[in-house]
């Protein structure tokens, strides 16, 4: 059983602390006339986008993360009513 609670405790001390980035420098904002024209926007909608987010940062070759809603009617969605959008990572 101790076992068990130092796994449980040891989980949740780890949660999203198992990536870290630190760029050595900060671009400015790029608009959108100046990007890399290799580069490609992909829309994940899961289940808990600021936990995705750290995910998608973490990854070789991902330049930004966004997280928020996706597709829905609402004009304005919130965590507490979020209608028919998703969560998603952009």
């Amino acid at each position: 059983m101790r076992l068990l609670a130092a796994l449980l405790v040891l989980c949740l001390l780890l949660d999203g602390t198992l990536c870290v980035r630190v760029p050595v420098n900060i671009p400015p904002s790029v608009s959108v006339g100046d990007r890399n024209p290799s580069l490609r926007t992909a829309v994940f909608a899961l289940g808990s986008f600021w936990r995705a987010e750290a995910v998608f940062g973490c990854l070789q070759g991902v330049e930004r993360t966004t997280a928020g809603y996706a597709g829905g009617t609402k004009a304005r969605p919130e965590f507490r009513s979020l209608g028919d959008h998703a969560e998603a990572v952009q």
